[in-house]
């Protein structure tokens, strides 16, 4: 959580400038996601998928008020977010809506934030059977703990908007854009669980609440659409809380939660459990002496810390009382992960694995396996092309999980075409806790590399290039050795030996190719003729062939000067010791004039060893051109304004012991007084 600076420009309604500000650094971050993914476990080990959208509402209801104080004195940073409702334990209303909204999402119901100015408040807009309906936990949370109201739960905008439900403004505003007017139904206006201040809790597959026309605590049944009151389980007309002026029941002051699937509720100076397998209640604590002179019980509820606390008070009133805390003697809830194991080809898992993990694979069938000892409820899986690490588990909107019932689940990942993907495998057990797990990046493919000879041949004279691709490639070997690519090519010289071309990329697809590159029959002559411009096979570059050597007719060598690049606007750029032509080496002496003038794209570029001459203006107002090398020892000649208008603070590389005669050439040559000269090696 942060905040944002800005200036708000109201002529044009936007914002021109905004900064945000956080409050924790990238260390502490983490750490609250952590702690936000281990509070939202938490809570969802009570969840049931089989429930209806409206006993999901409930569900989320009862569990905030459980959890959550309202922070009266605006103490703490994380008031206003869904840390502070769930982790901390404390928030405004703006923080019990946001952490409501985001678990609603997270069991699939839609829910959207109502804010209104006027009110200073924030509440919730849900949408169940098709049709909105407000609630505000905020409201509903009750001053005594454990006290659960229901007054403003599932109501029409006209109810809230009226005296009766106190939320009376002008200036309700509905995340995204909804209508707030479209909370138009009036079913649960005047409903049977508004004077209802006692939470209704969930064991084993059965709702239990209080019944206030029988004074008792029974079985609630839900259609999904109407709560209605079942069976009688405990009989509280007994119960009474004495204080001077008169004595309460139990629906005015008693409270009840649930646990290690028992369900607790209170007495004035003592606290049962109700085992609903057994049917039976027993005394699980009785209040000290000493604490009984603070007063009645007059509420209990379970901690986020799996502890009980309860409040005592004289005059029954919440603000004169005292709290006081302690363990629960029944501790042996399952709180352990399921283990769930994906599988892609031969990779295979329990771990989450961090998304910079990577897997390849030519085979795009996914299988999920849960293995717990208490039992397995479901197996989901999440596909996506974003990553996510495990805590950001909890981004992942519940309505976005494939579930699928059991232990085993598989599923073709992209319908067998190639793709990258993340694949997060979730598996829940029969007490509500989850486990994770995923591969980290998963690469499909099926393609084999390509190997493409020039000309499509599988005979050659003299010397062959070969290209190969491959998205994922991994390794090329020549008659068994690993052989690195040069841009992508192989070059391939005469020999007597045929070639074998053997290329593997990580997923483990393999390609091959044999062909022969004969020696030479003969040297065309014909081609080769002193000042013809040629280009050279390897870089494109264009050439002038300026001497011819031969030996008994035949061309053996010779020299040429460098006209020009390929690209007249490249960015880095060498000059060769030498090019082939024909499959005879010409030695590069010569740097033609204006060979890079005007390129002002060129930054670095390495001269050769064979290079003697630089030619007037060759890199002429090359104004980016930062870095030269030169590895000839034998320049004799720069040009006029060979590199006058580079970088003026350009880098000279020159080899050792040339450092005085180089400096002098270069001074003719036009380069600045601030560049720097170095000797290299």
């Amino acid at each position: 959580r942060g905040s944002f600076e800005g200036y708000y420009n109201p002529d044009t309604n936007y914002m021109t400038y905004i900064k945000s500000l956080y409050l924790y650094n990238k260390t502490d971050r983490l750490k609250m996601l952590r702690e936000y993914s281990d509070a939202i476990e938490v809570f969802r080990r009570g969840v049931d998928p089989k429930w209806t959208d409206i006993e999901k509402v409930m569900y989320i209801h009862e569990y905030l008020s459980h959890i959550c104080v309202y922070d009266g004195d605006e103490s703490l940073n994380n008031r206003f977010n869904a840390y502070g409702v769930m982790v901390e334990n404390r928030a405004v209303c703006q923080g019990y809506a946001l952490a409501f909204n985001g678990l609603a999402h997270r069991l699939g119901v839609e829910s959207y934030i109502v804010t209104s100015y006027e009110m200073n408040h924030a509440w919730n807009m849900v949408k169940l059977n098709g049709k909105y309906y407000m609630l505000d936990v905020t409201w509903d949370d009750k001053k005594n703990i454990g006290r659960v109201g229901h007054r403003y739960l599932l109501k029409s905008m006209s109810w809230f908007n009226s005296e009766e439900g106190g939320h009376q403004a002008n200036d309700y505003v509905v995340q995204d854009d909804i209508l707030p007017t479209q909370c138009n139904d009036k079913k649960y206006n005047s409903y049977f669980l508004d004077d209802l201040d006692v939470s209704l809790e969930y064991i084993n597959g059965k709702w239990y609440g209080f019944n206030s026309k029988d004074c008792s605590l029974n079985i609630y049944t839900c259609d999904g659409k109407d709560w209605k009151v079942g069976e009688k389980i405990i009989d509280l007309k007994d119960i009474h809380w004495d204080v001077p002026g008169g004595y309460y029941r139990f629906d005015a002051v008693g409270s009840v939660f649930s646990h290690n699937n028992k369900l607790y509720y209170s007495r004035p100076d003592c606290i049962y459990s109700y085992n609903p397998t057994s049917k039976k209640s027993s005394k699980v604590y009785d209040v000290p002496d000493d604490v009984k002179k603070l007063g009645n019980i007059i509420g209990i509820c379970k901690t986020p810390n799996n502890k009980i606390k309860y409040l005592v008070s004289k005059d029954l009133k919440p603000e004169n009382g005292t709290i006081k805390n302690l363990k629960f003697t029944d501790t042996d809830a399952d709180i352990t992960g399921p283990s769930v194991i994906i599988s892609v080809g031969d990779n295979r898992d329990h771990i989450f694995r961090s998304p910079d993990n990577v897997v390849y694979s030519t085979v795009s069938l996914c299988t999920i396996t849960a293995i717990d000892d208490t039992g397995v409820r479901n197996v989901a899986y999440h596909i996506t092309k974003g990553a996510f690490n495990e805590e950001e588990m909890i981004i992942i909107r519940e309505s976005s999980w494939k579930k699928t019932d059991g232990k085993k689940c598989s599923f073709d990942i992209n319908n067998g075409a190639d793709g990258v993907y993340y694949v997060y495998a979730r598996s829940e057990d029969s007490s509500g806790n989850m486990g994770y797990s995923s591969l980290g990046k998963i690469v499909i493919d099926k393609t084999k590399p390509v190997i493409t000879p020039e000309g499509n041949k599988t005979e050659y004279a003299g010397e062959a290039t070969v290209w190969i691709s491959d998205n994922n490639l991994d390794k090329v070997y020549v008659n068994g050795k690993e052989t690195v690519l040069d841009g992508g090519k192989l070059k391939l010289s005469a020999s007597d030996k045929p070639y074998e071309i053997r290329v593997t990329d990580k997923a483990k697809n393999e390609a091959s190719l044999t062909l022969k590159v004969n020696p030479s029959k003969a040297n065309n002559n014909s081609v080769i003729k002193v000042n013809k411009v040629v280009t050279d096979k390897k870089t494109s570059a264009k050439y002038k062939i300026t001497k011819i050597v031969k030996k008994s007719g035949k061309i053996t060598g010779g020299t040429v000067a460098y006209i020009k690049p390929n690209n007249k606007n490249c960015k880095k750029a060498t000059v060769p010791g030498f090019i082939v032509l024909n499959g005879v080496k010409f030695k590069v002496t010569v740097i033609a004039k204006n060979a890079f003038k005007n390129n002002k794209s060129l930054k670095t570029v390495i001269i050769g060893a064979n290079v003697k001459k630089i030619g007037s203006n060759a890199f002429r107002n090359c104004k980016n051109l930062k870095k030269i090398t030169f590895k000839s020892k034998n320049i004799t000649q720069i040009g006029g304004n060979a590199f006058k208008g580079i970088y003026k603070k350009a880098n000279v590389i020159i080899p050792k012991k040339k450092l005085t005669k180089y400096k002098k050439l270069l001074k003719k040559g036009g380069l600045g007084k601030n560049a720097v000269i170095k000797s290299g090696k």
